[in-house]
């Protein structure tokens, strides 16, 4: 889920993850820097062997309006930079179904 979250908060606050990517990568943009670290992470989530999607882990999309309802009753949702509400936390599990 992370580099589909990375990409949504890079929506609004790419800056911040621009500071991050140009660690490796100092030519980067600003509005490019959260789908190169989007990139980056699903990259390293391949080579340690782990999925990066839904389909991987058999999951079945027809659960994901569960998984958001699930989602939005987590305390780990309350800090997230952009207030995350029923359409984001859905949007996010369909980006990586």
């Amino acid at each position: 889920m992370l580099p589909a979250v990375v990409r949504m908060n890079g929506e609004e606050h790419a800056s911040w993850y621009a500071e991050l990517v140009r660690e490796v990568d100092p030519s980067v943009q600003t509005q490019d820097a959260p789908h190169r670290l989007a990139e980056m992470l699903t990259q390293w989530l391949k080579e340690a062997n782990l999925a990066t999607s839904l389909a991987e882990l058999s999951v079945p999309s027809a659960g994901i309006d569960q998984f958001t309802e699930d989602a939005l009753k987590q305390w780990t949702g309350t800090f997230n930079p952009i207030p995350l509400d029923a359409n984001r936390v859905k949007a996010l599990y369909l980006s990586v179904a």
